[in-house]
């Protein structure tokens, strides 16, 4: 389940004024002058800045633009900045121009590296043309009518799997893989297009649901010189997904898990054998394994020709992400890294120097990005940040320098110039925010609080409103998403930021942490397995629990909102956690883990016929006839995503057990949340906040 795009959809609501009664309120006035005030009165640190050579540094500074060089400290003006370095990358490829698919859906075209060899999807098979040929198909039993298709992927696949490829042609274009499906025994959701006007599409959707067969999927290869297409073996005996498929060093190689995904292999097929290898396996019994981690084949990379066989492979092996070299051969692991906190992102790997630059998550908290540099031959990883501070990287050509932009969530930004050994040469910009607080604005402020465990500590932001008056008492807007997220994410960061515009409408605005998502750790993100609507949900309302204890807090007055499992997350809230909350705006949200598709609530929930009672436990259904607080929900009626009958079933439940809702309708919207604007109308209304209160 991916965030969702946050358009702006058409609601439909009861209430008569609809809009006009927030924009006619004062508040609205402060809002629209919120982002101007700010602007004016505080100033970024941040510079524009760009290497030119491993010593040159160009920099814009107030009077133009300037060059440091960082072994003399000279930094002079120049008329017009000189061309910026740039890293040595692959040659481009043809595929790099390709169109990018929609959400969940996959490229129809693959080219070889010269271009000249073309294999595409058309009417449920593939087809090839090769120097211009007049096209043709290498597959012919591919059916719409009979749900079997080659050259493309079923939704989940694109969707929860990344799998934006369905078919590729070898480099040399001797070789074209593909996917074939067979959705013959998958149900269909039905997405509605065109709802305002007299003629409705339909179109139908093949979503596996928890209990219900998936799609069966093959994978062929064809040779393009001797016309033959084959079956390549690329399942095992528990074989249920296969994925990521790319041509690289040696052959076709894949991923596979089983249905549980509690495990996953690295596989190579060689299409001169017809054989497939297991490379590496990798194993999380007690959840789930990370079914996307990174892969970098080196010989294919500038300056790889000595790293051959090799890659630098991703791993939890020890809880935590970290870097390998994985020799392509012998399936045989080296570690790179062997860090007690997760990888973030690799920046640059430098294969003259033999040595990987990354961010990881050593820092201060686990939001504090640090800049780290290991060798490739694991024997040193070298922390070249100071700890109490997040931060942005921009290396030099040799990567012994480097540009940094540090910052904490309180802390405006600061540009400087860290040269050779470590020394700070130069600061380029300083943030001020002090005209900005005499201005009445609150920076955002860190909060540490205890998760329902009693142990785990977590963390969060607050935004307070402009003129924040400490002996007053301020209803709470949480803001939330609360899933678990990708290996590589967290939900929240250290940047400093503006405060919260929502604030202008009266109300301290917070995110909150919790336990199950990415970025701390498999420990941090396991709690949510089989828990999910338990473990967040109890996580966020202590979180609450513990901003309430604030005397500027009215605790009374908290309301949630979010989208996607965020919409989840909140309506959840507020049916277990009725004292805490008072009022959740839920926007394209599940209702029952049941209806979502299999390879997203598998993974984090396991098998419904095994786990039958966390499903009930993770249900919104299970505690409609308990709701005490004021509810609006939303839905985007050609939502293919988290489906409209996910908000229909929660509808119905409401309206059998007699409690008051309201309702929210976007037309021909997908997955998407409501109009912001009469949520907030609707918070203020409901909770009778500034000038809605008299109202």
């Amino acid at each position: 389940m991916g965030r969702p795009l946050l358009i702006a959809a058409l609601a439909i609501s009861p209430v008569a004024f609809g809009q006009h009664r927030l924009l006619a309120a004062p508040e609205w006035e402060e809002y629209q002058k919120f982002s101007r005030d700010w602007a004016s009165t505080a100033r970024t640190g941040a510079v524009e800045t760009r290497w030119v050579s491993d010593t040159k540094l160009a920099h814009r500074s107030a009077s133009g633009w300037r060059i440091l060089d960082v072994g003399s400290g000279n930094d002079e003006p120049v008329d017009a900045p000189p061309p910026a370095w740039q890293e040595p990358r692959r040659a481009r490829h043809p595929n790099d121009g390709r169109r990018r698919p929609g959400r969940g859906l996959q490229f129809a075209e693959a080219f070889s590296l010269d271009g000249k060899t073309k294999a595409f999807y058309q009417d449920g098979n593939v087809w090839l043309t090769v120097e211009g040929s007049e096209a043709r198909p290498i597959t012919k039993n591919g059916d719409p009518s009979k749900r079997i298709r080659f050259g493309t992927a079923s939704w989940v696949y694109g969707e929860e799997l990344g799998q934006n490829e369905a078919l590729g042609v070898s480099d040399d274009g001797r070789w074209v893989w593909m996917y074939r499906f067979d959705e013959s025994q998958v149900r269909d959701n039905m997405v509605v297009s065109r709802q305002t006007t007299p003629w409705p599409e339909f179109e139908p959707q093949a979503f596996p649901r928890p209990g219900s067969p998936n799609p069966k999927v093959a994978v062929f290869v064809y040779d393009v010189k001797g016309g033959r297409l084959d079956e390549i073996p690329a399942r095992g005996p528990d074989t249920e997904y296969v994925y990521d498929l790319q041509w690289g060093p040696g052959g076709l190689y894949f991923r596979r898990t089983d249905r549980r995904q509690k495990s996953m292999e690295l596989c190579r097929y060689d299409p001169e054998k017809g054989a497939t290898k297991v490379i590496v396996r990798e194993e999380w019994p007690a959840t789930y394994t990370e079914n996307k981690l990174g892969l970098w084949f080196l010989e294919r990379m500038p300056g790889g020709g000595k790293w051959k066989g090799k890659a630098l492979y991703e791993h939890h092996r020890n809880g935590f992400l970290n870097l390998a070299m994985l020799d392509l051969a012998t399936g045989s692991l080296s570690p790179v890294t062997d860090n007690r906190h997760d990888l973030a992102r690799v920046l640059r790997i430098d294969l003259d120097r033999g040595k990987v630059h990354y961010l990881g998550r050593g820092g201060q908290n686990p939001a504090m990005l640090q800049l780290w540099t290991a060798t490739l031959d694991g024997k040193t990883n070298l922390l070249r940040t100071k700890a109490d501070r997040h931060h942005e990287i921009r290396l030099s050509p040799d990567g012994e320098s480097f540009v940094m932009v540090r910052q904490a969530l309180d802390s405006p930004p600061v540009t400087a110039v860290v040269g050779p050994g470590g020394k700070e040469i130069k600061v380029l910009g300083s943030g001020d925010v002090s005209k900005a607080v005499e201005a009445g604005f609150s920076v955002p402020e860190r909060i540490e609080y205890l998760a329902a465990d009693g142990k785990t500590r977590l963390y969060g932001r607050i935004s307070k409103p402009r003129g924040f008056d400490p002996g007053r008492k301020y209803p709470v807007l949480l803001s939330v998403y609360g899933g678990p997220l990708d290996p590589h994410g967290t939900d929240h960061s250290e940047d400093f930021s503006r405060p919260d515009a929502m604030t202008a409408f009266g109300f301290i605005c917070a995110e909150l942490s919790n336990r199950g998502t990415g970025g701390r750790g498999k420990e941090f993100s396991d709690p949510l397995y089989a828990n999910m609507g338990i473990t967040e949900i109890d996580d966020l309302a202590a979180g609450i629990r513990a901003l309430a204890s604030r005397p500027w807090v009215d605790p009374e007055r908290v309301a949630v909102h979010g989208t996607s499992y965020g919409g989840y997350a909140s309506l959840m809230l507020l049916l277990r956690h009725p004292e805490v909350f008072a009022a959740a705006c839920s926007s394209s949200c599940v209702s029952d883990w049941r209806n979502y598709d299999t390879v997203y609530v598998e993974r984090y929930m396991g098998l419904l016929e095994e786990n039958k009672e966390a499903y009930d436990r993770g249900s919104a259904l299970t505690y409609v006839r308990d709701l005490k607080g004021w509810l609006m929900l939303y839905y985007g009626t050609s939502d293919e995503n988290t489906h409209p009958l996910n908000t229909l079933m929660v509808v119905d439940g409401l309206r059998k057990a007699g409690r008051t809702f309201e309702l929210q309708v976007g037309p021909d919207a997908g997955h998407s949340g409501v109009d912001w604007r009469r949520m907030m109308e609707f918070f203020m209304e409901r909770l009778g906040v500034g000038s809605f209160a008299r109202g």
